[in-house]
Parts: C-alpha cells; sequence; structure tokens
C-alpha cells in the first residue's frame, strides 16, 4: 500500500526539518519533495532497494553473489534490470573504472527474466545500458585494439601507455530465452576516426573541418587504453537517437539510431544522413579543434539523459539535457540542463561559428558549499515531475533533492560501509557507501499500481524510527517568528524570537551529526552561537524542547 503523508503542525521556518542522523535519511520537507521511491543500487553488495521519502525500505531485489557494475533501471511493468559482474569475477583482458559483466532482468518478485554476458578476451560491457521501448537493450562495452591496428589507424603512440587500446562501441541485444540474445544493431567508435598525425593514413585529414568524427590523437592527457570510457547512455524514441558521454573527453556525442549496423559503420544512411558519424557532439569544442579550454562547458561529466521520464508534454524542460557535471569548475560539482538545437525538417543540430549550439547551459545547480556535492567521479541528476532535482554524489554515497529556488528539501545518505549495513550515528569514510547513482520514480509511475510498497524497515542499524513520525505529525510549538542573524555568518549568531514557552537545550553539529556545541536554554529572548572559531561550512543549530518537541535549522559560516 502506498504511505499515506499526514501534514504536520509545527510551524518551521523553510517548512522542514533536518535530523541528527548521520546516515539514511537526513531531511525531508513532506510539502516539498517529490513523493515518490529512491531506486538505490550501492556498490560493493548486490541488492537494490527501493527507499521511501521516511528512508525505510518498501522493497528490495535481493542479491548475494554479485556486485552492481554500475547501472540499474526501472521498468514501467515493475521490472528491474541490472548491471552487474559476479564476485571475484576477473577479465585479465580488459580491466577499468566501472567493468561489468553482464545484465539480468528480474521480475517485481526478483524472479529471474534474462540474463546476457557480454565480456570476454575481445569485449566487455561497463558501467550502464539503456532499455529501449521494444525490449532491447542497449549496452556500453570496450573492444580490443592492438597497438599494430592502432599504429593502421594513425595512431600517435606516444600517447599511449599501454599496447593496447580500448575504444568503445555500443550493442543492441534482443533477449532470447533464460541466458541468450542476438546483437540486432551495433555502432562502433573505431569506425568514426580521422587523425592529423600520419599523413600516409586513408583516415588523415582536418580535424576542424570534420566535427562528424572522432580525433584519435586527442586524449585530453588520458593516455589510458580506456580512451573514451562512456560512462552513460540514453535513448530518444520520438528522435531515434541515442546519447553517451564520453568524460574523458570532456563531451556527449549523439548518433542517429535509425540506421541499419552497417549504415552506422559508415558515413551515409538511416533519417539524418550521415550514417554512424556523430550528429550531435557537445562540451569540448577542442575535441575537434575548433576551440580551446576557454570554450569548455563539460568536465568528466556523468549520467547524460533526455530528462523526458516521467515528466509531463508541457513541461518546460521536456526534450532538454541533463548532465551532473562532475568538474563544473575546479572542485566544484553542478546539476545543469541545455537544450540542443535540432532542425526537424532537415534532420540536423545546428551549429554557430562551427561549434554546435547551445552556447552554454541554460540551469545549473551548484551547492552554496561546494564541498556537500563535490565529486570527482560517478554521480547523477535527474529532473523531477515536481520540477525539483534530485543529485547524488557517489562517493559519498549522498543524495539531496532541491526545489526551484535551490532550498534542500530531501537528503538521503547510503548507509552501507563497505556492503555492511552502517549504524546510524556513525560516520561513513568517503567511498565507503560509493553509489554510482540515484534515481526516483513518482509514486504513480505504473511499475508501482497494485504493489505491497509498506514500509519493511530500514538498512542500517540503530534506525531512528522517530525522525519522520516527527515530521509527519507531532509537535506544536511555533517557530514561525525565529530570527537568526546574521546568516551567512563570521562569528556570532543571533537566535532571537523564540517561542516564549521554549525551555530546553541548543545542540550545534556539523553535516556529520558531529556535537560541536551544546547548551541549556532557560530563558527564550535570544540565544547566541558562536561559530568564531569553526571552519567555513553549513552547521546544524537544533532546539529540543524539555516536552520533545524540537526545530533544526542550518547556519552557513564563512
Amino acid at each position: 500500500m502506498k504511505r499515506i503523508l499526514l501534514s504536520f503542525t509545527v510551524l518551521l521556518i523553510a517548512n522542514f526539518l533536518i535530523g541528527q542522523n548521520t546516515i539514511g535519511l537526513l531531511s525531508y520537507d513532506p510539502e516539498k519533495a517529490q513523493d515518490g521511491y529512491l531506486l538505490l543500487y550501492p556498490q560493493n553488495q548486490g541488492t537494490a532497494f527501493l527507499i521511501n521519502n521516511c528512508g525505510e525500505v518498501v522493497h528490495k531485489w535481493l542479491d548475494d553473489p554479485t556486485g552492481p557494475a554500475n547501472g540499474a533501471t526501472l521498468e514501467p511493468d515493475g521490472s528491474l534490470f541490472m548491471a552487474k559482474k559476479d564476485y571475484n569475477y576477473l577479465n585479465p583482458w580488459m580491466f577499468g573504472g566501472g567493468g561489468g559483466q553482464k545484465i539480468e532482468h528480474r521480475d517485481w518478485d526478483n524472479n529471474l527474466l534474462w540474463q546476457f554476458q557480454y565480456a570476454d578476451s575481445t569485449k566487455r560491457m561497463h558501467h550502464s545500458f539503456k532499455v529501449l521501448p521494444n525490449g532491447n537493450v542497449v549496452l556500453i562495452a570496450w573492444e580490443r585494439r592492438s597497438i599494430d591496428t592502432c599504429i593502421a589507424a594513425g595512431k600517435d603512440t606516444s600517447m599511449l601507455i599501454s599496447s593496447e587500446l580500448w575504444p568503445d562501441h555500443l550493442v543492441e541485444i534482443q533477449p532470447i530465452g533464460l541466458d541468450s540474445g542476438a546483437v540486432v544493431w551495433e555502432w562502433h567508435a573505431w569506425d568514426h576516426i580521422i587523425q592529423d598525425f600520419d599523413p600516409t593514413k586513408s583516415n588523415f585529414g582536418v580535424v576542424a573541418d570534420h566535427p562528424e568524427l572522432i580525433n584519435l590523437n586527442y586524449t585530453n592527457g588520458n593516455d589510458d587504453a580506456d580512451w573514451i570510457h562512456f560512462n552513460s547512455v540514453d535513448y530518444n524514441p520520438v528522435l531515434d537517437q541515442l546519447i553517451v558521454s564520453t568524460p574523458t573527453l570532456n563531451e556527449v556525442w549523439i548518433i542517429d539510431h535509425s540506421t541499419t549496423t552497417t549504415e552506422a559503420a559508415g558515413h551515409t544512411g538511416g533519417v539524418c544522413g550521415k550514417g554512424g558519424d556523430l550528429i550531435y557532439r557537445w562540451g569540448n569544442p577542442a575535441a575537434y579543434n575548433q576551440g580551446t579550454v576557454v570554450d569548455k562547458k563539460l568536465g568528466f561529466q556523468h549520467d547524460i539523459h533526455w530528462t523526458d521520464v516521467e515528466l509531463p508534454s508541457n513541461h518546460p524542460d521536456k526534450g532538454k539535457l541533463m548532465v551532473f557535471n562532475n568538474n563544473h569548475q575546479p572542485q566544484v560539482s553542478a546539476a545543469a540542463t541545455f537544450q540542443p538545437v535540432y532542425d526537424t525538417l532537415n534532420h540536423t543540430y545546428l551549429m554557430q561559428n562551427n561549434t554546435y549550439l547551445p552556447t552554454d547551459f541554460d540551469y545549473v545547480y551548484t551547492a552554496p558549499i561546494a564541498t556537500d556535492i563535490y565529486c570527482a567521479v560517478v554521480s547523477s541528476a535527474q529532473r523531477l515531475p515536481n520540477g525539483n532535482t534530485l543529485i547524488c554524489s557517489g562517493r559519498k554515497g549522498y543524495t539531496r533533492e532541491v526545489n526551484s529556488l535551490n532550498e534542500i528539501v530531501w537528503e538521503y545518505k547510503t548507509p552501507l560501509n563497505n556492503s555492511v549495513p552502517a549504524v546510524q550515528g556513525s560516520t561513513i569514510p568517503i567511498g565507503g557507501n560509493f553509489t554510482f547513482r540515484t534515481k526516483k520514480y513518482s509514486s504513480d509511475w505504473p511499475g508501482f499500481v497494485g504493489r505491497n510498497l509498506d514500509p519493511l524497515g530500514y538498512i542500517e542499524f540503530n534506525p531512528d524510527t522517530t525522525f519522520c513520525s516527527t515530521i509527519l505529525g507531532i509537535g506544536t510549538l511555533d517557530f514561525s517568528e525565529l530570527r537568526i542573524s546574521p546568516n551567512p555568518t563570521t562569528g556570532i549568531v543571533q537566535l532571537s524570537a523564540l517561542p516564549s514557552d521554549f525551555k530546553g537545550t541548543m545542540i550545534v553539529s556539523n553535516l556529520s551529526g558531529q556535537v560541536l556545541l551544546q547548551q541549556v536554554i532557560t530563558e527564550s529572548n535570544a540565544v547566541s552561537v558562536d561559530l568564531t572559531d569553526f571552519e567555513a561550512g553549513t552547521y546544524l543549530v537544533k532546539l529540543v524542547s524539555n516536552s520533545g518537541n524540537s526545530f533544526i535549522t542550518r547556519i552557513v559560516k564563512n
């Protein structure tokens, strides 16, 4: 049964409560957060979880002997696709971040519907996949190219630190039976390369004149065999196009899926007439010699996708692209959207000054305290049906939801430490709860119809079982007149106009839940908080009345 959220009576500044929890649910505003369920598929263990807005598990696909590698997606029928690899699986031929082994499809009750392995001495799936409307699955995979093959293609071997290259390719698999599949379409980056290093080779050319081709010798300083390192793929069923992210080159590419496999290996054919050549690329014009570092928009980005899932047809963000821009600026990550300009009559993406439009993002969210969401690798961003944005900082296992005013309306930290449930109140080291990405599905998702979504408990040990009930229905103290000044501050902050009958305790802690200051309050006129010796950052101030009611707010120290 869908959990009914009760309205609460505590009048709060910003209308939300922040818990003293260090893991699991950290904060929640039921009036502003998207009503739905978080799909959580953390690393180093095999189980996928559905989490409600109170941080409780409502469903799980239990699996011990395998682990994520890395993506999972919930389908409209309630089934789950998962990229996986067996524990202790080793591929001595190809190894890289996000390396996988197989794809699995399980129904709501965790029955195996299909599995397919795509990993051997010549190829290996990795990172993510996309389920198409026809039920086929597009996989991202590496493929081996020997040093001789690289030299024959004009590779500058001084830019290669190993004796091989692992360029990416895409394969569309049609599921057959329980454990078989047929490759019904494929695309290979190697078929679309150009180089200006060796004039004796047939693919020698002027890179700047061919934005539809991939410069074999543009490495962006990445001389590893894993040169392109696709980390996400998405599909647009209206345009019949695929988009991929190459973080090492700081670009996203769009490919025409309307081609046949033969056309995808060439330069003509398909709706756009360009075969498998790139029909759009964005983020780093220097990759095709049409810009410099100042023109770069993307930095080791992840989770590129069209925003269309669950967005109504009249939603202003329908058809845009969204991305988690890991290195938006040095040590600053961002969730961002941008809108390519597509000429539907001529089936081309428009350019300006020899680079693809737009000239910039149309939405960028960066955290006021950059370190809160900064992540050099993995991570995700999602535009929700109510207009909020869900952001996952993967190495921290931290997910926050913000609204259009950039208010944090929901926060959750993956409560696992190296696959073991952590104890509420503990601190998980960076990487201990590594989470490739998170996605939230609204309570109206078709796959939830008729499903039992009653709470099953929590992932973490010693959970705070009262926190969400406090948010949803307990408390009568009125903090609506509370004043906090100055905020942000460089030192002392005054809390004034507390409820006249408030008697209790003030607790100051950091975002990890570590208590830094505690003070008994016997007079409700004003309370001083001295942050002079505190480091710059965001701090939580919790006021707990003697009767058990509580209120929490944030103070920013500059």
